[in-house]
């Protein structure tokens, strides 16, 4: 197709940045896996070579954000882990700010859907790009998707 990179492969640009998972008209779009050079990875979707859908995003220091991305940044649900305080917080994410962290029960009503976490957005428009009836829980087949990616590239588990 005009010389664009379509389906899956590996990127390696030469400032030493990786990418391995699938491509669209040259983008990086559905799955996949993306190292930077300091070694902080992202595991997830991508839509037109912005990080969007479900994504793990891993600190070299430890630290996890596991949740929900629009346009490149965190937006929706989300849980950070912080394992040298030994902190684990669930929260809501808003272009890439976290607005407000959840308590157990609220947590829980989430997970239950019985708690409209879109009214804690600041911005009217910022409820449309999350995903409908989201929660705390991985999507299906969130994990076997990455898992493929990393056994074809032979990627090491993070």
């Amino acid at each position: 197709m005009d010389n664009r990179i379509n389906g899956v492969g590996q990127y390696k640009w030469k400032d030493g940045r990786k990418y391995y998972g699938h491509w669209y008209n040259n983008d990086m779009h559905g799955m996949g896996i993306y190292i930077y050079t300091d070694g902080v990875t992202y595991e997830g979707q991508y839509k037109e070579d912005k990080k969007t859908g479900y994504g793990l995003y891993f600190w070299t220091d430890g630290r996890k954000y596991d949740g929900w991305w629009y346009n490149g940044k965190q937006h929706g649900l989300g849980i950070y882990k912080d394992p040298s305080k030994g902190k684990v917080k669930y929260g809501l994410w808003e272009h890439g700010k976290r607005i407000t962290w959840f308590s157990p029960q609220a947590i829980y009503q989430i997970n239950e859907h019985q708690y409209n976490y879109e009214a804690e957005f600041k911005e009217a428009q910022s409820k449309t790009y999350v995903e409908p009836n989201a929660t705390f829980a991985r999507p299906d087949k969130f994990d076997e998707s990455i898992k493929q990616i990393k056994e074809m590239f032979q990627l090491e588990s993070a």
